[in-house]
């Protein structure tokens, strides 16, 4: 399978890449900066703004599911009002961008998944969540 993958050099996106290339997937990574990565046979490292689908749009064609991870790291820096808005931001424009290359895809890949809300849910300790479980009152 080939996946398009967002968010592919963060912590979560390398895990899943690990897991794909074990799996024999080939996974092609949107990424701002790709020239800090080195494309092999099964990972393709293409250029992206972040926020819009300049420059990769034609890859969405070429692929059998998009997955997107991207945002900006939650962990690195204290959350001031500025830092809010660029990981709430980075999130937002991510998914339009993909989800119109998506719409406008003449061959759309099969699968589109898009996790980019994990405290969604807040503290949860051990009980387990789902889709209708109510949305925590934090930030996150």
């Amino acid at each position: 399978m080939k996946i398009l993958l967002t968010g592919g050099t963060g912590t979560i996106g390398r895990a899943f890449i690990m897991e794909a290339i074990q799996r024999q997937h080939q996974i092609l990574v949107l990424s701002r900066n790709p020239e800090k990565y080195t494309s092999t046979q099964v990972i393709e490292y293409i250029r992206w703004d972040g926020r819009t689908s300049d420059g990769w749009q034609s890859y969405m064609e070429k692929t059998d599911a998009v997955v997107n991870l991207a945002g900006a790291n939650i962990g690195d820096r204290l959350w001031t009002p500025k830092r809010k808005r660029v990981i709430r931001e980075s999130r937002l424009k991510a998914g339009e961008a993909v989800s119109q290359a998506f719409t406008a895809a003449k061959n759309r890949p099969r699968v589109l998944l898009q996790a980019s809300a994990v405290g969604y849910y807040g503290e949860t300790g051990d009980r387990e969540v789902n889709e209708s479980s109510p949305a925590a009152s934090d930030y996150l």
